[in-house]
C-alpha cells in the first residue's frame, strides 16, 4: 500500500496496486474505492488514472506500472524544499 498526499476520488490517503486483466498494467486504486467496490461485488473499479479496471487473479504476477497512475502519485507527493 502506498501513501499519497491527496486522492482525487476519496478522502483516503492510501492506494493499492492492482493489476488489470485487460491491459496487464498495475494501476493504483484508492483503498476506499477498492473496499467499496469489493463490498458491492462490482467487477470494475476506477484507478487514479481514471481508467475502469478489472482486477487480474491475485496469483498473476504484477504487471508494469501504469504511467498515468505513476504520474498521479508523483503529483500528490509532497515536494521537498531545497535550501
Amino acid at each position: 500500500m502506498r501513501e499519497v498526499e491527496s486522492d482525487p476520488f476519496s478522502a483516503s490517503r492510501y492506494c493499492v496496486s492492482v493489476t488489470c486483466s485487460r491491459d496487464g498494467r498495475s494501476h493504483q486504486i484508492s483503498d476506499v474505492i477498492l473496499a467499496d467496490e469489493l463490498m458491492r461485488g462490482s467487477s470494475g473499479m476506477t484507478a487514479l488514472c481514471g481508467r475502469t479496471i478489472v482486477a487480474a487473479a491475485l496469483s498473476d504476477p504484477p504487471g508494469p506500472p501504469c504511467p498515468l497512475c505513476t504520474a498521479a502519485l508523483e503529483l500528490d507527493r509532497p515536494r521537498s524544499r531545497r535550501t
